[in-house]
C-alpha cells in the first residue's frame, strides 16, 4: 500500500479551535510514509501524535494478525477487534479475511472516524462493520465470532469493566473460539483523560487472579500465553 504525503516539511500543522494561531508537530525524519499521512490526519481529527500509536503502528498492527493466524485465524472467519481504534488491526485484517468478516467497536468516537478515512486512503474496499459504544453491545453485530482481539484495551479499563466486557462477550463467541488480549501488572489503579476527553481507568493488576476468576464465573477457560509482545503480556480466553 502507498500513502499520498503531506507532510514534507517535516511538520504538521493542526488549528487550535480556540485561537487563531496554529500548533506545530514536528514529525520524526525517520517516519515512514504511512506514519506522515497517519499524523497528518490525525492532526487534522486534533488527535496528538503519540510515541507508541503513531511509530509502532506497524509493529502492532503485525503483531496483531501474526498472532491470530498462530492462533488459527482464517480468511473463512469472524474476528471480532475489541477496542479497535482507528483499525490499526482492520487495516491487515480486512484484507485477509473474506468479505464482511472484520467487526470492529471502540468507545471512542474520533477514532471511528479516523479509521473511516484511513480505509479510504489504503484502497480496501471489502465489506467490514464498526460500530461506536462504550457499553460493549456486541450483540448488535447480529453475528457469531470464532476470534476476537483486544490489544492493549484491557489495560484502560476497570476490573469491572473487564468482566463486563468478557460476560457481553461470551453469547457471541461459537463454541471454541478464541480471545485474545494484552496487559501488564501494576500496583495501582489510575484515572486517565485520554486525548484529554475521554476518561478511562488503568487497572490494579497484580497477577492473573481476575482473568481466572472471569474464567469461573463465565465457565471458560484462561490461558497465561507465552506468546511475546512488544511491551505487555499475553492472555487467551477460550469459549
Amino acid at each position: 500500500m502507498r500513502f499520498p504525503s503531506t507532510a514534507n516539511s517535516g511538520e504538521a500543522r493542526v488549528a487550535d479551535p480556540t485561537k487563531e494561531e496554529h500548533w506545530s508537530v514536528h514529525v520524526r525524519d525517520d517516519a515512514s510514509e504511512f506514519v506522515r499521512r497517519l499524523i497528518d490526519l490525525s492532526v487534522e481529527a486534533n488527535l496528538v501524535p503519540d510515541r507508541d500509536f503513531h511509530y509502532k503502528w506497524d509493529e502492532y498492527a503485525d503483531w496483531q494478525l501474526d498472532v491470530l493466524k498462530q492462533s488459527g485465524l482464517q480468511p473463512k472467519h469472524r474476528l471480532l477487534d475489541v477496542g479497535c481504534g482507528p483499525l490499526r488491526l482492520g487495516l491487515k485484517a480486512i484484507p485477509y479475511l473474506e468479505d464482511g468478516g472484520y467487526f470492529g467497536m471502540d468507545a471512542y468516537a474520533p477514532y471511528i472516524d479516523l479509521g473511516a478515512k484511513l480505509i479510504v486512503e489504503c484502497g480496501i474496499e471489502k465489506r467490514f462493520t464498526v460500530l461506536c459504544s462504550s457499553t460493549f453491545e456486541f450483540e448488535r453485530f447480529g453475528s457469531l465470532f470464532d476470534y476476537a482481539m483486544a490489544q492493549s484495551v484491557f489495560t484502560h479499563m476497570s476490573a469491572g469493566q473487564i468482566r463486563e466486557c468478557v460476560r457481553k462477550l461470551k453469547p457471541v463467541m461459537r463454541p471454541g473460539a478464541t480471545f485474545l488480549f494484552t496487559y501488564f501488572f501494576t500496583p495501582h489503579q489510575r484515572g486517565i483523560m485520554y486525548y484529554g476527553v475521554q476518561p478511562m481507568i488503568a487497572p490494579r493488576v497484580l497477577d492473573t487472579a481476575l482473568f481466572e476468576e472471569i474464567a469461573r464465573n463465565e465457565s471458560i477457560t484462561f490461558e497465561a500465553s507465552p506468546l511475546p509482545h512488544p511491551a505487555q503480556r499475553v492472555g487467551i480466553f477460550r469459549f
